[in-house]
């Protein structure tokens, strides 16, 4: 699968004219020091007892004269991930290169893979092995993770038959192609009279991507953030006529409107973060999506890789859109659905962010 993914495709048609745009350098919506005060923020409210956990996030954006579709094709090509999808909808596009499911549904067994602890990949197999050890040792990314298989196991306990839910992975490294993670997985028997939209709504939005406890981290990070956070967050994925379901978690994504590339990323803040540490964790969950920017030469899409600023990471609740060049249950016997925050509901889909 991944030397098939790693295949370069023809650009379509209307894309093999023109030339390249320059992009723009990469902004967000925070300042050094707006990021540094969300922060504190946060970790006030669990030195408060609020919470547990809240993952704060930040938006970047940047022009690009390159299409979304060919930063798709570079996303495939360099980046190749379990979950890849390219949404044209109604105004805009979406990208994505995710590497987490929210939750999904095969054969009556409901299971989700909570994702917390990162560090980059090293520039050499020595100090992937040191940055992998660092990541096993470190008390705060080993307390967040358990924190979040916590949550995932009460997600899936509230629609499975008791006595069926397991840890079947926990805490191992898995690898990526810009970072290294701990990954834990967690199944159950979905009950009988349940569906699996009813373990989307229960896991759904993934801790992840809000905290702990859920709704209280929610309602933080409205309150630090500041701005909705769009599909950021929520889940792609698709319900199919057999029963099965599978939805990965909006990150590693970029939404495009009007020649500006959209990309949010963050971390998980617990009583011991520090702002600067936190600031620096969000880069590498960046660097898959800020690609593209350079393409089309001989039908060989050649990618530009930057280090982007800090980022950050999030929750959802549940607004669905149609992907309208997506084909239709009768044709595939699959709906295809995004979900994003449901604070968004009064929004046209094709509004941008920010």
């Amino acid at each position: 699968m991944v030397r098939l993914l790693s295949q370069p495709l023809a650009l379509p048609e209307e894309l093999q004219q023109g030339a390249a745009v320059p992009p723009s350098p990469i902004e967000s919506n925070f300042t050094p020091d707006q990021y540094a005060d969300a922060i504190e923020k946060c970790v006030e409210y669990v030195y408060a007892g609020d919470i547990i956990q809240v993952v704060n996030s930040q938006r970047f954006s940047r022009r690009t004269g390159a299409h979304p579709f060919q930063i798709y094709r570079a996303l495939r090509s360099v980046n190749p991930s379990p979950y890849m999808y390219y949404l044209d909808l109604d105004g805009f596009q979406i990208v994505g290169a995710a590497i987490e499911s929210v939750v999904k549904v095969e054969d009556g067994i409901a299971s989700t893979h909570p994702i917390a602890g990162t560090r980059p990949r090293g520039a050499t197999p020595g100090e992937d092995e040191a940055n992998e050890a660092e990541l096993k040792g470190s008390e705060k990314q080993r307390a967040e993770h358990v924190m979040l298989l916590d949550l995932g196991r009460n997600d899936i306990g509230r629609v499975s038959y008791p006595g069926t839910v397991e840890v079947t992975k926990m805490m191992e490294v898995e690898r990526f192609s810009h970072v290294m993670h701990l990954v834990s997985h967690v199944e159950g028997r979905l009950r009988k009279e349940l569906t699996p939209y009813d373990a989307l709504r229960s896991c759904f939005p993934a801790g992840t991507v809000s905290g702990a406890p859920k709704i209280r981290a929610m309602e933080i990070i409205a309150e630090v953030e500041g701005e909705k956070r769009g599909p950021y967050g929520g889940a792609v994925g698709y319900f199919s006529y057999s029963g099965n379901m599978d939805t990965a978690l909006v990150l590693r994504t970029g939404i495009y409107k009007d020649g500006t590339m959209y990309v949010q990323a963050g971390g998980g803040i617990v009583a011991d973060s520090v702002a600067e540490d936190e600031y620096q964790e969000t880069p590498p969950q960046v660097r898959c999506v800020d690609a593209g920017h350079r393409h089309g030469r001989g039908g060989v899409l050649i990618a530009s890789w930057t280090t982007a600023t800090p980022t950050s990471q999030e929750e959802s609740h549940a607004e669905v859109v149609l992907s309208h060049r997506v084909r239709s249950p009768e044709h595939r016997g699959v709906s295809s659905v995004l979900l994003g925050n449901p604070r968004n509901a009064h929004r046209r889909p094709h509004r941008a962010p920010g």
